[in-house]
């Protein structure tokens, strides 16, 4: 009876800290509605406190590898399909003024959008831009002088010219840098490198996949919008998928933050109803893009080549005082994995339910746009190597010891990184 008790105890205060996290989470996003956007949360322009290294030790090396900055709706479809729905509806005479005004807005929206689907935008190139100066202003030792800067991305445009916005940054802090720029079919190989195994995990009636749209399906909160914008039932009935139509504005909403425009949708979803749409798009970068229990690691294991190139490349650093910087600019589908593989504090849980996925897994704190990932080196005069990890330029942990944190001794770093890099390659045979 004891032991019934205590297991019944135990299940209570799993769903109390349940409730705790979910509660927490749902006031973040009511305090910050764009925070609702996930992946698509434009990146907070804030400086955060930077450790002082141990004495004696000093910045030489950053490796990095950043998302591109913010941008437009990644298909023109994601304009076109609630526009051609509203515009059909204003035609038909079903559209209540409060649709008369969702379809004035999303007009507006696509006469200044029309073409540039996918693009960065301007906030996402000074979103680079800045970051690139703090980097520069907090480690100035690493670009000092006619350092090397190595910037790679891949064929995309908008992870291109993210690369060009913050390699100018530095250039306009110092011009002498030696800035090497490689926009490259070659770098997708290691940066964004799809596999077979990654493939079939994706693969359109696959486990996820099916999940997620009995998720979207089951959870999108249409019963009040629907016919606050359309005041027709049959037009509804025979035109109005009140699903897609529901998470094609819910997109449309989280885009807008990415621009510098007024979001004329902020007002058009409850709390509760970002919140629910949010923890539906949220399962899906996490079951697509990290660690799911489901997933067997293959989409950790699609980043064995860019871990191995950052290992390779900090070694040649270290052997080398030339090279100041090595650069990478690429995805959410390189950031979130990554965070994962490399063990960082909050990124690596291993989880399926979709309820605890939203307690374990926040998209916008992992990757916003112009997301990033840095490795900070330092050395002493003994050549003693020193690493810090920063996520959004913010200090995080991983598991490896140390007396010193954030700071790590790169001779226990390595061989932990290059153990996790075995483990995977081992599973992928």
């Amino acid at each position: 009876m004891n032991e019934m008790r205590r297991i019944l105890f135990i299940i209570s205060v799993i769903f109390s800290l349940n409730a705790v996290y979910a509660n927490e989470i749902y006031d973040e996003i009511k305090q910050n509605p764009n925070k609702a956007g996930g992946v698509y949360f434009a990146y907070p322009d804030t400086c955060y406190n930077v450790t002082p290294a141990p004495a004696g030790y000093k910045p030489f090396y950053i490796s990095h590898i950043g998302r591109h900055g913010s941008r437009f709706l990644l298909k023109e479809s994601d304009y076109t399909l609630p526009l051609k729905t509203l515009e059909l509806a204003h035609g038909s005479n079903a559209l209540t003024l409060k649709g008369e005004g969702v379809f004035e807005e999303l007009t507006k929206l696509y006469d200044f959008a029309k073409l540039r689907a996918g693009d960065l935008t301007e906030k996402g190139v000074r979103q680079h831009k800045h970051i690139a100066s703090r980097m520069f202003d907090a480690y100035p030792e690493v670009f000092s002088g006619n350092n090397v800067i190595t910037a790679h991305s891949t064929m995309v445009m908008r992870c291109a010219m993210s690369m060009a916005a913050f390699t100018e940054s530095l250039k306009e802090k110092n011009p002498d840098l030696r800035v090497v720029r490689e926009p490259s079919e070659r770098n997708a190989k290691y940066i964004n490198n799809p596999t077979p195994e990654l493939a079939e995990y994706n693969k359109a009636d696959g486990r996820w996949q099916t999940e997620y749209k009995e998720l979207r399906n089951s959870t999108t909160p249409y019963e009040r919008i629907i016919p606050e914008i359309f005041s027709d039932a049959a037009f509804i009935e025979e035109h109005v998928k009140p699903v897609n139509f529901t998470c094609q504005l819910y997109n449309v909403f989280a885009g807008m933050q990415n621009l510098d425009v007024e979001n004329g949708f902020m007002n058009l979803f409850t709390d509760e109803e970002l919140y629910k749409l949010w923890k539906i798009y949220n399962f899906r970068m996490y079951v697509h893009c990290s660690n799911c229990a489901y997933s067997n690691r293959v989409v950790l294991q699609n980043c064995i080549p860019l871990l191995n190139d950052m290992i390779e490349r900090a070694d040649a650093a270290i052997a080398d005082k030339r090279i100041g910087a090595d650069l990478r600019f690429g995805h959410d589908l390189n950031i979130i994995p990554m965070t994962a593989l490399l063990g960082f504090d909050g990124c690596n849980h291993v989880v399926s339910d979709p309820e605890e996925i939203c307690e374990v897994f926040q998209d916008y704190k992992i990757s916003p746009m112009a997301s990033n990932i840095q490795m900070i080196f330092f050395r002493n005069e003994a050549e003693d190597v020193l690493v810090k990890f920063l996520l959004n330029e913010r200090e995080i942990s991983i598991p490896c010891k140390t007396d010193s944190f954030p700071f790590y001794r790169w001779s226990e770093v390595r061989p932990y990184l290059l153990g996790r890099l075995t483990t995977l390659t081992t599973e992928s045979r």
